[in-house]
């Protein structure tokens, strides 16, 4: 998982989480290859999930629009349900 390779931060950057996501193999939920991935398409991909991304500031203390990694995992939560 992304936020592994990042050491567990509690929330990644959207853009920092594309960059990582494009080096993935395949398709991002069958619709684009994850090396064809943005930002928005990201965005519109987790909408139905109803994630969406917050202001947070980084480990690195920048402030960003950030996924939250328990957000992320409720999503996935729910989608097994």
């Amino acid at each position: 998982m992304a936020f592994e390779e990042l050491g567990d931060p509690e929330a990644v950057a959207s853009g920092d989480l594309v960059a990582l996501l494009r080096h993935a193999p395949g398709f991002a939920v069958g619709r684009w290859r994850f090396a064809d991935l943005t930002q928005a398409r990201l965005a519109h991909l987790l909408a139905p999930y109803e994630v969406t991304t917050r202001d947070a500031t980084l480990p690195d203390g920048r402030r960003r629009k950030s996924y939250r990694l328990s957000a992320l995992l409720a999503a996935e939560a729910g989608a097994y349900r």
